[in-house]
């Protein structure tokens, strides 16, 4: 049948019916198509009021159709598919029957119905999974009829579809989503009264599946709620890369956790959270200007976009947990405001500005010139003023709670320093740890000390028990001071100096009453608290090695050949001594050195006496350490050298008789030297110079083999470090030059008939100057053991006519507990 337009009442046909014409089925009227063949109208096929179109056939005729232009137009009237396959397994939602009208009816079973436009359109079907709906209305706009029951669920691939009733949806016993499909056309569900998915049958409101790009826009004034927004249930996961988009002035409140990797913008009006995590695999929520996103309860967000310019309201009792923040942008702390908390879980991000809620850092946050109104939380993570600029702040408008780190900036000078802080204005507690980054500065004593922790708050009304307390070793290090953390009047600075308050005056237990006391127009002012520094275990290193160095090779007359008639000697010393430096660093020293000399030269003096030249070598290995009597801290030293010169003696009447004598020496000494310390790094550096000798005595042979024998050495020290940058970047040097170390002693030997000659020393030094490094500029003086007592036991022995040994042991003691012992032996070969 060739048709250009035609109207039926009742009957069917299942032959050919062609042609661009119409084919209506007249009010109240039914019809029958099948077949494929009757398929093939290039016209629109429209079923008026009251009229049933029946449609039989299978996947081939919904070909038919598909293929040709027409279009199914319901005025009215009623669409049966029961008999009619619109949909095959496997086959994309989109591939219906095209239908558009007004106030029509579908039925069918696992049917897929597209909607081209229309309006109060019933929808219906039996099976187990009913009529599928979607609307492909390009840019017009679909409406459903109320308490529709088809089973399938709703899909939108472009065009607006309105929704006032969720029975306009299908059942609501299976309450099925609403699907976004189509990522090449606009897709809009508009809401335009308060509808409410939630359904008691399903027990869940209607969720939202995002396979595509998809807007909900909600009118003024309306509060919708649904179920969760959904990841793409199809396995492709064609979320990814979406984005839900919310518009209108009105709410849309989500009542179920969501699944969806889809970007969210809130354009307009309100996304409200009725349960946790609506949106905690959302790639972003974006909040624009003049809208809102309301938690509602405690919602994880994996990241916020930083253009943000709306409001994101953290409703009391509930948090909002950054769990994947983006940190290469700085987030508007003012974008949040509410009695809630706001957790940040993403370590690195950067906050600014004015924060309106409570703060939780559970990871890194960076907080430079954030002000938080509110209560700050930083019992796990940190928080962070590090930016390489010091003088940033953070205030605390609410309660400060510990627990965790504060990390700042700061210079390490004097009291005047600038530095980040911390600045408190309610209650505080929890125990602090603080990470100080030293930007600039020498080091420099401190009196009141650099603020870091700023309790502001009036202490009559708010409760200051927080604790805070360096990281590490519990001291920062800025060329020769170190810095500790200490509380004064309730805040807290960083102090280079300790601080001993001055005694209190001894009370009076039995004063005597003075009815009338003088007036005192100039009472004697307070008592100024003593001030000192506190220096940097790695000072006390540097003077160990400087002090070993000048005091490895030292020798006396018989410690070296031709002192004593000797021709060659071998020397082995080892020691250890320790003492306390500048007041506050415990050194120790441990020392071993072995020297051989010889005679090179000998003669006759005048009728008897007798003078000798001989030369000297040695090797000495020191190690040792300091440790800082106020930080506890440690630093190792080491150092290592050798040295070479000549030794001359002159004795009046030989080396063995009663006279007087001199001994000199003179020697080059040059070392390698490290000193290092666990936060600290170590410094490598050098030192080098003379050290010489003159010695006088004068040998008294009472009787008996017994000698006396008062002596007297000036010693010159000349080992000098080179100046050096230590691994803190200070430049350290010697500041004080050459010394002149002096000895008194009284030696007194028995020689035996058995060859065997014990001997007794008695000695007493003094250094006349002081021991000065400097750091930065800045001078640190030991003026330690500047006097100190030697005695001295040994024993020499023949093994031949031509071999001795000799062993002795040496105790010292001297001013600031210094305490040595040391052990020789040498032997001694005579030819």
């Amino acid at each position: 049948m060739l048709v250009a337009t035609f109207t039926v009442n009742q009957g069917s046909f299942a032959g050919i019916i062609e042609g661009a014409g119409q084919l209506t089925i007249a009010q109240n009227g039914s019809y029958v198509l099948a077949g494929a063949q009757s398929m093939a109208l290039t016209g629109d096929i429209v079923v008026d009021d009251g009229a049933v179109l029946s449609l039989e056939g299978d996947a081939a005729d919904l070909t038919a159709l598909q293929d040709d232009p027409q279009s199914i137009v319901l005025n009215g009237g009623v669409l049966d598919l029961s008999d009619f396959s619109t949909w095959q397994s496997g086959t994309s939602y989109n591939d219906g029957l095209e239908v558009s009208g007004s106030s029509g009816t579908v039925i069918g079973s696992q049917d897929v119905v597209d909607l081209a436009g229309g309006d109060n359109l019933h929808i219906g079907g039996d099976g187990k999974d009913g009529v599928y709906v979607v609307v492909d209305a390009s840019d017009g706009q679909v409406s459903l009829a109320n308490n529709n029951s088809y089973l399938g669920t709703t899909q939108i691939a472009s065009g607006t579809l309105m929704v006032s009733d969720n029975s306009q949806l299908g059942d609501t016993h299976y309450n099925r989503q609403v699907i976004f499909t189509d990522k090449q056309q606009e897709s809009v569900m508009e809401i335009t009264s308060d509808v409410d998915t939630r359904s008691d049958a399903a027990g869940h409101g209607r969720d939202i599946e995002m396979r595509a790009d998809g807007e909900v826009a909600v009118d003024a004034g309306v509060d919708t709620q649904w179920g969760a927004l959904m990841a793409d249930s199809s396995g492709q996961h064609q979320d990814e890369g979406s984005t839900l988009t919310k518009t209108g002035a009105g709410t849309l409140e989500l009542t179920a956790s969501g699944t969806t990797q889809s970007a969210v913008r809130v354009e307009e009006g309100t996304l409200k959270g009725d349960v946790a995590d609506i949106l905690p695999y959302a790639s972003s929520l974006w909040v624009g200007d003049g809208a809102t996103f309301v938690t509602g309860a405690d919602q994880d967000i994996q990241s916020i976009d930083a253009i943000s310019s709306g409001t994101i309201d953290i409703s009391d009792g509930t948090v909002l947990r950054l769990t994947g923040q983006d940190t290469s942008v700085a987030l508007n702390a003012s974008l949040f405001n509410g009695d809630g908390t706001l957790v940040n879980a993403t370590d690195g991000v950067t906050l600014t500005g004015e924060l309106n809620t409570n703060l939780e850092t559970d990871s890194l946050t960076y907080l430079s010139n954030v002000t938080v109104n509110g209560n700050l939380t930083n019992t796990s993570g940190a928080v962070s003023l590090q930016n390489g600029v010091a003088g940033d702040t953070l205030t605390v408008n609410g309660d400060y709670t510990g627990g965790g780190t504060l990390l700042l900036d700061s210079e390490l000078n004097g009291d005047d320093s600038v530095s980040d802080q911390l600045v408190m204005n309610g209650n505080t507690a929890g125990n602090t740890t603080v990470v100080v980054n030293s930007i600039t500065g020498i080091g420099e004593p401190t009196s009141t000390g650099i603020k870091v922790v700023d309790f502001a708050a009036d202490p009559t009304q708010f409760q200051n028990n927080a604790q805070f307390s360096l990281a590490g070793s519990g001291y920062v290090n800025m060329g020769a001071y170190d810095y500790t953390l200490v509380e004064d009047n309730n805040d807290w600075y960083l102090r280079s100096q300790e601080v001993t308050p001055p005694s209190p005056p001894d009370p009076d237990p039995t004063p005597d009453p003075d009815p009338t006391p003088d007036p005192d127009p100039t009472p004697d002012p307070e008592p100024t608290p003593a001030y000192q520094p506190v220096l940097n275990a790695k000072v006390g290193g540097y003077l160990n090695n400087l002090r070993a160095a000048n005091q490895a090779f030292m020798m006396e007359r018989r410690d070296h050949a031709g002192g004593d008639g000797q021709t060659l000697n071998l020397r082995v010393i080892g020691g250890d001594y320790h003492y306390t430096a500048a007041g506050q660093l415990a050194q120790h020293e441990d020392t071993s050195t072995v020297q051989l000399s010889g005679d090179l030269f000998s003669g006759r003096w005048g009728t008897d006496g007798e003078w000798m030249l001989g030369i000297v070598g040695g090797y000495s290995d020191n190690q040792g350490d300091s440790r800082s009597n106020m930080t506890g801290t440690r630093a190792d030293n080491q150092n290592h050298g050798y040295a070479v010169g000549l030794t001359s003696s002159w004795f009046q009447h030989g080396n063995q008789k009663q006279g007087a004598w001199l001994d000199s020496w003179l020697q080059y000494a040059w070392f390698s030297n490290d000193v290092s310390e666990q936060e600290d790094g170590t410094d490598h550096y050098h030192s080098s110079g003379i050290i010489a000798s003159l010695e006088a005595g004068y040998q008294w042979l009472p009787g008996r083999g017994v000698v006396i024998e008062p002596q007297a050495q000036v010693i010159y020290q000349g080992v000098q470090q080179d100046d050096f940058t230590a691994a803190n970047r200070a430049r350290v040097s010697q500041s004080q030059g050459d010394d002149i170390q002096t000895r008194l002693g009284l030696h007194s030997e028995w020689r035996t008939a058995v060859h065997v000659i014990p001997t007794l020393d008695l000695n007493y030094y003094h250094d006349p100057h002081s021991t000065e490094i400097e750091e930065d500029g800045s001078t640190i003086s030991d003026d330690a053991v500047k006097q100190r007592g030697e005695i001295k036991v040994g024993v020499t022995g023949n093994i031949s006519q031509r071999v001795s040994l000799r062993g002795s042991v040496a105790w010292q003691k001297g001013s600031d507990d210094f305490a040595q012992t040391a052990g020789f032996l040498s032997m001694t070969v005579k030819w």
